[in-house]
């Protein structure tokens, strides 16, 4: 079993300065490198060749990079980790758009109930001046035109006592 020591060095500089991150990796790198203030990028999206001749894909990447300080205070080096969070990137914006179709479905749902509140509410008044007509309908068949009773039942008692038990602003009885 090989050492750290004895596995070959890979040289990533060139893989990774030729992708669009290069510039903004190797900014970042020298910032944490002159200020000793750690980077940490989520979801940083880049464009990468994975092997000659591929095609450029879009690739979400999450970095950390933090100065190595020496014993005497010193900046001696980066640490510098990632790791591909496309997956991850492609759950959380599918959750975002199922949470912006839940707040619309959510949204319909309460103009629903508000349209069958409202349509209640404007039946009521109405199926009552319905069966009152019916009935002064059903009075002048039966016994002929009655005005005194017809003046009776507009008075504005009975008128009173109608507005109050069906909530009527207004009404014209027969």
């Amino acid at each position: 079993q090989k050492t750290a020591y004895e596995i070959p060095k890979r040289d990533w500089s060139s893989d990774v300065c030729s992708s669009d991150l290069g510039q903004r990796f190797l900014t970042e790198c020298d910032t944490v490198y002159r200020t000793g203030k750690a980077f940490v990028g989520k979801s940083m999206a880049v464009k990468l060749q994975r092997q000659t001749g591929a095609a450029v894909e879009l690739r979400y990447l999450d970095f950390v990079y933090q100065a190595i300080e020496g014993i005497d205070g010193t900046i001696n080096g980066i640490f510098c980790e990632g790791h591909d969070a496309t997956e991850q990137k492609a759950l959380e914006d599918r959750v975002q758009a199922l949470q912006i179709d839940l707040d619309h479905l959510a949204r319909l749902s309460a103009m629903g109930t508000m349209a069958a509140a409202l349509a209640h509410e404007l039946t009521q008044p109405m199926t009552a001046i319905a069966n009152y007509t019916a009935a002064c309908e059903h009075l002048n068949k039966r016994e002929g035109d009655n005005r005194e009773q017809m003046a009776d039942m507009r008075s504005e008692e009975h008128t009173s006592e109608l507005q109050s038990r069906f909530g009527i602003s207004y009404a014209v009885f027969c």
